[in-house]
């Protein structure tokens, strides 16, 4: 093992011998400056990489200083390496993580103060962002309980980040400080709560005329990075400190009036994020319907506004949208919760009804249908665990819905006439198992069952190629070259009148019936 040891120490050394004389001598230059290094930057960044002493002495308070300024300002001149290469350099040198240089972020704020200055611009570079925030993290990574505990100390900081919303580069940086485990001294969790509500007054702004696409932008981030925040709870320490700031007043009042102020972009944004707070809501320890006064504030809040969902889901038009395919899953969602008070309030309003009416309005949107099947058949297969008098919501589903009526009728459709004949079969499949199915006899289900669904499962059930079967024709001396041509037809249609007809039939061995005539 010493030998080993001795052979990787030699070779580091021999490494070090043959990158470190450019560097040395440029060290020992009189007209030593960052510009210089950085005009050999391959060698500087293996010097760096081999903790060069020389080095990393230069790397003093002013020298970072400038490091900061060329990631964090646009040059004043059209100059490749003062706007593209300069930049990337400096950036790269805080990424290399030499500890005694990060270490000197720490010892006075000067640096920090300057970095962070970057924020007070707007509209900020987008290339210079991504520098900013790779920095950032660096530091965050070397030193979080230093670096949360400036940004506590910053009045503003919460509002100058999210003012940048519309950067992807500065969300990503929002979702490492929220998700943090460290919390600075004193505790950053304030912080924390004030990113949350600005986040959530960026996501239900309405786009301006004059900033229109930084806007959308800021909508689209402030979605993604509230729904990543509270489900991803293996990375985020904070997830539920997040979702209760969310899911408190006065922030879910704002984004469920939100989904509904009329604005398409911001209803879907809006609503993806109800979603994401509503599938964290459990209720599973729960054997019954929980009947409790301890109800979520945004399940109160969302059964206050479910004829205005209701309103939205029947407006007019020939295109769904992505904010009504969103209230759909949000509401299956909440159905999913056991709270009595959502029962009531879907009965009482009817939106059962007006869900399961959106498969015919709209009949070839695949996406609308996967999320209903999955609604319908959750509330279906649930009927099973609860007695019917309690499970009212079965009911409603099957009595006071147009669901077997479409589901039948889908059945008289032709192939190709409708995209949810699929949807139709499965939802079908489901009703017949449940052992509490409790339909009128003259609603035509049981000879829609016996007539078509136990053929059609018939027929899905035999995959390519199963069984064996054999071709019988009323003529026996017919030959089998001529079975095939019957099958394809003529081929000239002044032929036909001239082509013998038979009778060929298909017939399965092992079931004994009929599978072409």
């Amino acid at each position: 093992m010493q030998m080993i040891s001795d052979f990787k120490t030699n070779i580091n050394s021999f490494h070090n011998m043959q990158h470190s004389t450019l560097i040395e001598t440029i060290l020992n230059s009189s007209t030593l400056t960052l510009e210089l290094l950085m005009e050999n930057d391959i060698d500087m960044f293996l010097e760096l990489k081999n903790k060069n002493i020389n080095l990393i002495i230069f790397f003093t308070s002013p020298i970072l200083s400038q490091v900061i300024k060329y990631i964090t300002r646009e040059p004043e001149v059209d100059d490749y390496n003062l706007a593209h290469k300069f930049p990337f350099i400096c950036n790269e040198i805080i990424l290399c993580e030499v500890s005694e240089i990060l270490d000197i972020f720490f010892h006075e704020t000067q640096l920090l103060d300057e970095l962070f200055g970057f924020l007070e611009r707007l509209p900020i570079n987008q290339t210079l962002a991504g520098y900013f925030c790779s920095v950032v993290q660096v530091l965050l990574k070397h030193n979080s309980y230093e670096l949360l505990s400036y940004i506590h100390d910053q009045k503003d900081i919460s509002k100058l980040l999210t003012d940048h919303s519309y950067s992807t580069s500065i969300m990503q940086l929002i979702y490492k400080l929220l998700s943090c485990e460290d919390h600075g001294n004193p505790a950053y969790v304030s912080k924390l709560y004030d990113m949350v509500d600005y986040i959530v007054y960026n996501l239900v702004q309405n786009p301006s005329d004059q900033n229109e696409k930084m806007d959308f932008m800021k909508i689209i981030n402030s979605s993604n990075i509230l729904c990543s925040l509270t489900q991803n709870h293996n990375e985020v320490y904070n997830w539920s400190d997040i979702q209760m700031q969310a899911s408190g007043s006065p922030n879910i009042e704002l984004i469920i009036g939100g989904i509904l102020q009329g604005n398409l972009q911001v209803s879907a944004a809006a609503t993806a994020v109800v979603i994401s707070i509503i599938r964290n809501i459990d209720t599973k320890q729960s054997e019954d319907i929980v009947i409790s006064s301890e109800i979520p504030q945004i399940v109160e809040i969302i059964c206050e506004k479910t004829k205005d969902f209701k309103k939205i889901l029947n407006r007019p038009g020939d295109f769904l949208g992505m904010d009504r395919l969103n209230i759909v899953k949000m509401l299956f969602e909440c159905s999913k919760l056991n709270y009595e008070i959502i029962t009531k309030t879907f009965i009482e309003v009817g939106i059962l009804k007006d869900l399961v009416e959106l498969v015919v309005r709209f009949p070839w949107n695949s996406m609308l249908h996967i999320i209903l099947e999955d609604g319908i058949i959750f509330l279906l297969l649930k009927s099973e665990q609860y007695d019917l008098k309690k499970y009212v919501i079965y009911n409603q589903l099957i009595q006071n819905t147009q669901l077997i009526q479409i589901i039948i009728e889908s059945s008289m459709k032709k192939s190709g006439e409708i995209g949810y004949l699929g949807w139709a079969i499965k939802i079908a499949n489901v009703i017949t198992k449940i052992s509490i199915v409790n339909l009128r006899q003259d609603c035509g289900w049981e000879e829609f069952v016996n007539e078509y669904l136990m053929k059609k499962n018939h027929v899905e059930n035999c995959t390519l190629g199963q069984g064996e079967f054999i071709v019988k024709s009323e003529n026996p001396e017919i030959e089998i070259e001529e079975f095939f041509d019957a099958i394809q037809g003529p081929d000239n249609i002044d032929d036909l009148s001239e082509k013998e007809s038979y009778d060929f039939g298909i017939y399965d061995i092992k079931n004994e019936d009929c599978r072409f005539r």
